[in-house]
């Protein structure tokens, strides 16, 4: 079919007021903010002993070092860094299978 042919009504527009944005508060988040952030929600997964891991922000870009048990530990901490809004760059630098200590629940 030429586009010559194709019926431009059936083009759909995006109008200004259909863009999606993020609010505002994940987009201007402090360093210090993104350094809680990431360690609340590291704490919350049961295989990672946050003492474990170094955090460091600047500008928004994260650094995680340290040690954990396992790859499968490494990965879910990445994942877990990787979703807190507002993080402009992510750099890993966990070694897995360095002893690290886990979490003991009493």
């Amino acid at each position: 079919m030429a586009l010559s042919k194709v019926n431009r009504a059936s083009w759909s527009t995006v109008k200004p007021d259909q863009h999606r944005f993020l609010p505002l508060e994940n987009m201007m988040r402090t360093d210090a903010e993104l350094k809680a952030d990431v360690m609340e929600r590291l704490d919350a997964i049961p295989a990672v002993n946050a003492s474990d891991i170094e955090i460091d922000v600047d500008r928004g870009v994260v650094t995680l070092s340290g040690h954990v048990d396992t790859h499968q530990t490494r990965f879910q901490v990445e994942r877990t860094a990787r979703r807190v809004p507002g993080i402009r760059s992510l750099s890993i630098s966990l070694k897995p299978g360095q002893l690290a200590g886990k979490k003991h629940y009493h």
